[in-house]
């Protein structure tokens, strides 16, 4: 693993520059970058690489994981928003 390097710039492209409200077991108009969610609750998350995974997710808090959809099997969270 990369030891963290505070003096690296972030490229432009790594940083979200848009909101998507996102309906459990409706893929997003995109890949999303992360997502917050206003109610806390598990979220079953599929990554760009088509793999499924439950989280269990609080509120407010922002989650950093690229994904294509969320499923409605398994989401208990409420008030997602994909950000891309």
């Amino acid at each position: 693993m990369t030891a963290f390097d505070p003096t690296q710039n972030v490229g432009l492209s790594d940083i979200p520059t848009g909101m998507e409200e996102i309906t459990a077991g409706t893929a997003p108009t995109r890949p999303m970058k992360g997502f917050i969610v206003s109610g806390a609750g598990d979220i079953s998350v599929t990554d760009l690489d088509s793999n499924t995974i439950t989280l269990t997710v609080l509120a407010s808090v922002q989650y950093w994981i690229a994904f294509n959809e969320i499923a409605s099997s398994g989401t208990t969270a409420t008030g997602i928003v994909g950000f891309y």
